[in-house]
C-alpha cells in the first residue's frame, strides 16, 4: 500500500514602507499588511529617511509587523506629535541612528503596557525628545 504525501510550502511575502504617495499628509498609517494585485504582503520595515523633514506629519500609526525602523526615518518631523506603536518587535539594534531626532519637543507615544518602558528608553536613545510622554493601552491618546 502506498500513500501520497503533499508538502505545502508557504512563502512569507514582505515589503518595506518607503513613503506615502500622497504629499502633505498629516496622518499616516503604516499597516501590518498590504494587498497588491490580490497578494498580501506583511509590512515589516520603515525605510531610512522615509518621512525625514516632513513638516506636515502630525500623527503616525506603526503596524504590528514592523521589525525595523530605518536611519533617520522620522528625522526632523517637527510636527509629529502623536505616535501609536502597535508592534512589540522593535529593539535598539533594529532602529536606525537618529530615527526620531529633531522632532517635536514633547511627542505622545502610545504603546502596549508590557513594552512601554523598553520603548521609552529605545526611542529616546534614537533621538526622541526626553520630554516625550509614553501612554499605555487602553488609555486614549488625547489629540
Amino acid at each position: 500500500k502506498t500513500t501520497d504525501c503533499a508538502t505545502r510550502i508557504s512563502f512569507i511575502k514582505v515589503v518595506n514602507w518607503w513613503k506615502s504617495i500622497k504629499k502633505n499628509q498629516k496622518n499616516i498609517v503604516i499597516p501590518a499588511v498590504i494587498k497588491m494585485n490580490g497578494v498580501s504582503y506583511k509590512v515589516t520595515s520603515i525605510a531610512p529617511k522615509a518621512f525625514a523633514q516632513n513638516t506636515f506629519l502630525q500623527k503616525v500609526i506603526i503596524g504590528r509587523n514592523i521589525k525595523v525602523i530605518g536611519k533617520q526615518a522620522f528625522y526632523q518631523c517637527r510636527n509629529l506629535r502623536y505616535i501609536l506603536v502597535k508592534t512589540d518587535k522593535l529593539t535598539l539594534k533594529n532602529i536606525g541612528e537618529k530615527a526620531f531626532s529633531g522632532g517635536y519637543y514633547a511627542p505622545r507615544v502610545k504603546t502596549h503596557k508590557a513594552i512601554w518602558m523598553r520603548y521609552s528608553n529605545i526611542f529616546i536613545l534614537r533621538g526622541m525628545s526626553k520630554k516625550a510622554l509614553f501612554v499605555i493601552e487602553p488609555v486614549k491618546l488625547v489629540i
